[in-house]
């Protein structure tokens, strides 16, 4: 799997997952058909805090108060962080 490209590698799995679970895939800010925002001060555009809240939009706009999160790589956020910014 190209990491951390994008979504394409989920397609070989996501029919599977569809089969019990509601699957969303997303690409991270920055990467496949996502939006390419400038950096801003400090690359704070692409910090995992914005790009965790990015997703928490995308989710809600579908509406999802509540989800799970399969990162490609579990390095890709970190999720404890992560989740306590959602609460």
């Amino acid at each position: 799997m190209g990491i951390p490209k994008h979504t394409s590698p989920w397609y070989k799995v996501a029919g599977v997952l569809a089969q019990r679970f509601t699957v969303v895939l997303t690409d991270l800010r920055g990467y496949g058909d996502s939006s390419k925002p400038d950096g801003g001060p400090g690359h704070a555009n692409y910090s995992k805090r914005t790009m965790g809240a990015d997703q928490v939009q995308v989710m809600r706009s579908l509406g999802f108060d509540r989800f799970q999160v399969v990162p490609l790589r579990l390095d890709q956020f970190n999720l404890e962080s992560w989740d306590q910014d959602q609460q």
